[in-house]
């Protein structure tokens, strides 16, 4: 797969939830906490970045000159009680990435959120059926989760579902073959690059927003900030390259002890 630069930038959010809701919305595991950010943080990144010369756009909007994405993943229920309103008080949209089997669960948003969001000018793609490691799964179980979710909601929104979100940044050569033979035109990763204004063919990397990254941390990325892309993708690629020695499984269960401690 041949990734192509482009200008522009994709933040990845989760959830926007107060800490000690933490378990209300979304994914809720040991350390899901520190990809949930408190509202009053999202919202002063949400200043900074009207203040800036970033125009916030859509994943299909490929002709803004200082592109800016916000995206979400995994569909947890403050997606449309908080990030969605925050964002329309700022005239901002956001890219919504849900995992349709869980669509109507406790903590996720319902078809109705769903529905609320397109209508509401917001872009809302696929996060596969179940949040399924898509590296580790069956062929055949791959393709259905790529194929199943964007059916669903295709089937919800009576539109073309256009993009997808790897759960988990798990993805590989097979994974993105197998993503844009499903139809999806993009497909956003976790690989924290400036490559993030959507092209066609191209997995779109996103850089990822703890629950204590302030807004003087994303205008750090946003500018490009030597110090902080060293230390980023420094720390991403590192990662990677540990869960590939010693395999996911393992990992999590040696990381479980310390992300869970508060």
């Amino acid at each position: 797969m041949v990734i192509r630069t482009a200008p522009g930038v994709a933040l990845l959010y989760h959830d926007i939830v107060a800490r000690e809701r933490a378990t209300e919305s979304g994914i809720v595991t040991d350390g899901s906490w520190r990809y949930k950010l408190p509202p009053e943080i999202f919202r002063s990144h949400l200043e900074r970045i009207d203040a800036s010369s970033h125009q916030v756009v859509l994943a299909s909007d490929t002709d803004a000159e200082r592109p800016l994405l916000l995206t979400f993943d995994d569909g947890g229920v403050s997606c449309a009680e908080t990030a969605a309103p925050l964002l329309e008080s700022y005239g901002m949209r956001g890219n919504f990435f849900v995992v349709t089997g869980r669509l109507g669960d406790d903590g996720y948003m319902t078809e109705d959120h769903v529905r609320e969001l397109a209508a509401a000018g917001h872009h809302v793609g696929s996060h596969t059926v179940t949040h399924a490691n898509l590296r580790e799964v069956s062929p055949s179980k791959r393709r259905a989760e790529l194929v199943r979710s964007k059916e669903a909601l295709e089937s919800l929104l009576g539109t073309t579902c256009r993009s997808i979100s790897i759960p988990g940044g798990f993805v590989d050569e097979d994974v993105l073959t197998d993503a844009f033979d499903a139809g999806y035109d993009y497909v956003f990763i976790s690989e924290p690059r400036y490559l993030s204004l959507p092209v066609k063919g191209s997995p779109v990397g996103r850089w990822s927003v703890w629950h204590d990254t302030g807004a003087d941390g994303i205008e750090r990325i946003l500018d490009r900030n030597l110090r902080t892309r060293l230390w980023v993708q420094g720390r991403w690629f590192t990662l990677k390259s540990i869960k590939r020695t010693i395999g996911q499984n393992r990992f999590e269960r040696l990381r479980r002890p310390l992300v869970s401690r508060r």
